[in-house]
């Protein structure tokens, strides 16, 4: 770098090219959604019909539809959440896609040390505390919008288990005085999508490649490791009541319906009515243009019902509906 001062003027200039340029390059890295907000994404998942809430924990307080979307690598987890928002919102759900709670520390710089068990323990405790808090805070949040909202986490609780052995396991879950039972509970359902590695090995990748998303990424795993992976992600949630595993049967297309039908089956079991809602408001903003008058979602309800007005909860009130999710 010294050597550089000595140089003919025109190779000082191209030095300063080169690091103007690397700079750049970096800002390109770390310009994204973990730094700038992005209108798109802030506002992809809410429903221009939203529908009429069916479950409450209590008078304000709107059951949030939770579905942790896991699998192997290359599985389709990105085109699955997109496909899943546009079907939801026409049916009148808001979708909240929650980021991946492992990917936020990387791209923070956090390194990932596993080279004794007490820095890997001190890692995945520091991860659950995260994930946990993440969960926590965007369903208090969903739940006082009086909307029926469904939150996508990419990856749940329990992919951290198929990271380590059963011993690291329960010490990550003594540690935050948690039971495998309560983690498995707060996730009304969890879609497994199987790895390409695993019947669709044509379409899976290595190194330096694009995802299902269009987005560049480094994926190390040998298709054999992506299966090994895959295995441990579906024993560890085996135990959920509502597991679903969707195979690379069929198209890719194919696949993507089916994890979308899933999610919606869980979903209108809390909020029934938001399928009839949606669609019922669709048909009724088209008849008001035609007359030239307001849709009953201009004027706060459907046909027939009514949309309560609720105010802002009081400190003490806040603190007792946050309870209910801890």
């Amino acid at each position: 770098r010294h050597a550089v001062l000595f140089f003919p003027g025109a190779v000082v200039a191209a030095e300063l090219t080169r690091r103007d340029d690397a700079s750049r390059c970096y800002e390109d890295r770390v310009r994204n959604a973990l730094h700038h907000l992005d209108p798109h994404l802030a506002a992809r998942g809410q429903s221009d019909t939203p529908g009429v809430v069916g479950k409450r924990h209590k008078p304000g307080q709107t059951h949030v539809v939770r579905i942790a979307l896991t699998g192997g690598p290359c599985a389709g987890k990105s085109s699955s959440l997109e496909h899943l928002t546009r079907r939801a919102t026409k049916e009148g759900f808001d979708v909240i896609a929650a980021p991946e709670a492992a990917t936020l520390m990387f791209n923070s710089g956090l390194p990932f040390d596993a080279s004794t068990d007490a820095r890997l323990l001190t890692f995945q405790t520091a991860l659950m505390a995260l994930q946990l808090q993440m969960e926590r805070s965007m369903t208090a949040i969903a739940a006082s919008t009086g909307r029926p909202t469904i939150i996508v986490f990419d990856r749940g609780l329990m992919d951290a288990k198929g990271y380590m052995d059963e011993a690291l396991w329960h010490a990550v879950l003594d540690a935050h005085n948690v039971s495998e039972h309560y983690v498995l509970r707060r996730y009304d359902g969890v879609i497994h999508l199987v790895t390409a590695a695993n019947g669709a090995a044509e379409y899976y990748k290595t190194g330096v490649v694009v995802d299902d998303a269009g987005h560049a990424v480094h994926r190390h795993e040998t298709p054999e490791q992506a299966i090994e992976l895959d295995n441990r992600m579906q024993q560890a949630w085996a135990p959920h009541a509502r597991h679903v595993v969707i195979d690379n049967t069929g198209t890719f297309a194919d696949k993507l319906q089916r994890a979308t039908d899933a999610v919606l089956a869980i979903a209108h079991e809390s909020h029934p009515q938001e399928w009839s809602r949606a669609h019922a408001a669709v048909f009724d903003a088209t008849a008001a243009r035609n007359i030239g008058g307001p849709s009953s979602a201009e004027t706060g309800g459907s046909p027939g019902s009514s949309r309560s007005t609720e105010t802002s909860p009081d400190s003490s009130r806040w603190r007792r509906f946050l309870g209910t999710f801890f």
